[in-house]
């Protein structure tokens, strides 16, 4: 198949003008390489980010005329004597145009319009891209001057109400298009419907918009608004004039000029009977005695008899106190705990623990755990009682981690007071838990490990005691409302002091009893600790903890080993021996056996193999019956 020849380049024809010269050969190289069959037009298209349509246009014309129909005779002077466009129009109209398409983005062909119909000069939608392109103002220049205008202020308001005799008085196109615009320094952005002072304004320039070529959705967007607006006061201002564009004072029909009195006495009537019947039902009731009305109709005239019978009023409410949160009159009268979900990372869950004051609203114990079992409601607790002393009482619900923290509270002398069931109001820490739903929900949102979230929980904590809270709202002398911090109104006050190794050993995690054992030492889960060999045969209580356990006689702390406590497991899974800490000796008669005794204080030992005890096999003894017959 023959290839198809190529016309040459004609470059003489317009030699004499250096800028269609280079912009023709830029088109040229544009498509070189399509002409040549080096490359399709789409992979060229992709390549150079030229719409797959220019380059298929600039071929079609290559094809026809040569290198001269890749010139852009646009920008070529007019051969047959005609001026171009930037002399054809006067100076004034180019800069009405320079000022709508600084003041709003018109598109080219509406431009072109307005001129058309206020001024009357014939153009063309490349004409306003010739005189906006003589102006400097290339559309990333237009774009930039509009985002400007939607960040200015709205133009002041008028100094006088708009005449509304304009359109009426004789005046040209021009002079019509002037007063629709306004101003000059009005049009750094048009003026919104609702911001000009009168309804009738504003409709007034619906009017005068329309009137100089604006076409109506593009009068809806200059005045933000709908486009059935525009329609609806362009066809009231063509039906009445301008008495139109004024605002309708509606005049209701009364009810008896609807309705005869007898469908009213019907109504009353039935309503008499029973007053629980709404407005529905009377319809119904009427269209089975003949009477046909609307469903608003019959609403009036039920709203009739309501008015003249108006409902008793219902008695006031009274509430029951108990139903009400535990009222505290000092601080550390009543504590509440919860504890809330929080959030999901790695597909598992993150809670938080809070203990609230209920005189103060301040957080006295708060923990960020990943997981709410007992050993955290414990620790957190813990702090709290040795940071700020025993409250009087604790408010919680009936969750299983609470009611397992009771004992330790009775032991304590704190009293638990649990919330009945299915009344969440009665714990003070719901509302804790609403304002985390506000403030530690958008904190930990996005979060994408833990350590994150127990900073942003931390840092809740710090925001929700400083900031001001709502239940401590005061007045000033002046009137003016301010709120106190639950920081301020906590202070230092302190509640009942407890001794820390009451408090440490009543807040464990576990206890035990063991025995000692010949050589000194205890069996606990798989481990042999030694205790003391004087000990020996004698009772002793362990009391293990999240990462210690601690071994007493008589309420006496005798010795104390790091561990590690498994709460799931119920388990000692480690034991340090290097940690290992005595607090108590006692006189032992053979030194050298103790010395022997305290060289190994921690091994391991086998676990409990729970054999079966045999089974009992029951064997008849068959007597010898017949033997006895054959003697």
């Amino acid at each position: 198949m023959p290839e198809e020849q190529i016309p040459p380049v004609q470059l003489d024809l317009f030699g004499e003008d250096t800028l269609a010269h280079k912009e023709a050969l830029r088109r040229y190289e544009l498509i070189q390489p399509v002409l040549t069959q080096q490359q399709t037009l789409q992979a060229q298209s992709q390549q150079t980010g030229i719409s797959y349509w220019r380059l298929r246009r600039y071929i079609q014309r290559f094809t026809q005329r040569g290198l001269a129909g890749l010139i852009d005779r646009r920008r070529q002077p007019h051969r047959r004597g005609e001026e171009p466009t930037e002399q054809k129009l006067p100076g004034y109209v180019q800069q009405q145009i320079v000022r709508l398409a600084i003041a709003h983005p018109f598109t080219y062909r509406e431009l072109a319009r307005i001129v058309q119909i206020g001024y009357g000069y014939p153009i063309n939608y490349h004409g306003i891209q010739r005189i906006l392109q003589v102006h400097h103002l290339s559309p990333e220049i237009l774009a930039f001057h509009h985002q400007k205008a939607q960040e200015a202020p709205p133009p002041p308001s008028l100094p006088s109400p708009i005449q509304l005799e304009l359109l009426v008085a004789p005046a040209s196109l021009a002079e019509r298009l002037a007063q629709a615009l306004g101003p000059e320094h009005l049009l750094l952005r048009f003026r919104t419907y609702r911001e000009y002072p009168t309804e009738e304004q504003a409709r007034w320039r619906i009017i005068e918009l329309l009137d100089v070529g604006f076409r109506p959705r593009r009068v809806a967007k200059l005045l933000d608004i709908q486009p059935r607006i525009v329609y609806y006061w362009r066809r009231r201002f063509k039906e009445a004039g301008l008495v139109g564009l004024t605002t309708r004072v509606r005049t209701g029909t009364p009810i008896t000029d609807r309705v005869s009195v007898e469908v009213v006495m019907t109504v009353f009537e039935v309503l008499d009977n029973n007053e629980l019947l709404g407005h529905w039902r009377v319809k119904m009731a009427l269209d089975s005695l003949g009477y046909r009305h609307g469903h608003t109709t019959v609403w009036q005239v039920v709203a009739c008899y309501r008015q003249a019978h108006p409902p008793s009023k219902a008695p006031k409410k009274v509430r029951d106190p108990k139903q009400r949160p535990k009222q505290a009159t000092a601080p550390h009268q009543v504590w509440f705990i919860d504890l809330r979900y929080l959030v999901k990372i790695a597909h598992k869950w993150t809670y938080s623990i809070l203990v609230f004051d209920g005189f103060s609203r301040a957080i006295v114990g708060e923990g960020c755990f990943d997981r709410q079992n007992f050993a955290r409601v414990v620790q957190v607790f813990r702090e709290a009682v040795a940071t700020w002393g025993a409250p009087q009482e604790v408010v919680s619900d009936h969750a299983g981690v609470f009611v397992a923290l009771e004992p330790c509270l009775k032991k304590l002398g704190i009293g638990w007071a649990p919330i009945q069931k299915r009344h969440p109001w009665q714990n003070l820490a719901e509302t804790g838990f609403s304002i985390q739903r506000r403030m530690l929900d958008a904190y930990v949102q996005g979060c994408s490990t833990k350590e994150e979230v127990y900073r942003q929980h931390a840092q809740f904590v710090k925001d929700y005691m400083f900031w001001g809270h709502w239940a401590h709202k005061r007045r000033d002398d002046w009137g003016h409302l301010y709120y106190i911090s639950p920081e301020v109104v906590l202070a230092q006050a302190k509640g009942r002091q407890i001794d820390p190794e009451r408090l440490r050993r009543v807040l464990r995690l576990r206890q035990v009893t063991r025995t000692v054992r010949k050589q000194g030492q205890i069996r606990l889960h798989n481990f042999g600790l030694y205790v003391d060999r004087v000990l020996r045969g004698q009772r002793v209580e362990v009391l293990i903890y999240d990462q210690a356990l601690r071994i007493e006689h008589n309420e006496r702390l005798i010795v104390s080993y790091p561990c590690t406590y498994k709460t799931k497991q119920r388990r000692i899974t480690s034991v340090d021996p290097e940690g290992r800490q005595q607090y108590r000796h006692f006189r032992a008669i053979q030194l050298a056996l103790f010395t022997l005794a305290i060289a190994r204080a921690v091994w391991r030992m086998p676990r409990y193999r729970w054999t079966r005890w045999p089974r009992r096999v029951v064997r008849s003894l068959q007597s010898g019956l017949f033997d006895r017959f054959a003697k």
